[in-house]
């Protein structure tokens, strides 16, 4: 997962895409995931992607899980995670 952009309608109506792992985003382009109904989790790395453009996750019904991972794309635990929120 070494992917650092998706642009704009990247995923748009990937029908089957239920988890999205983005250790390394910095950006979300406008509609990247538009109508990806079926997912359901996003994996982000410690720090989050500067930019988000408008309507990224629209028609995402059941995305609802957000994941901390590592830029290996393990799971980010312990005292990593002290004082998040």
């Amino acid at each position: 997962p070494s992917a650092t952009e998706i642009g704009s309608y990247g995923f748009h109506k990937c029908a089957k895409l239920q988890l999205v792992s983005l250790p390394n985003a910095t950006n979300i382009g406008y509609r990247a995931f538009l109508e990806c109904v079926k997912l359901k989790t996003l994996q982000l790395g410690a720090t989050p992607p500067s930019k988000v453009e408008a309507y990224a996750f629209t028609g995402c019904p059941f995305a609802r899980e957000l994941e901390l991972i590592k830029s290996d794309g393990t799971p980010l635990t312990g005292s990593a995670l002290d004082n998040a929120k």
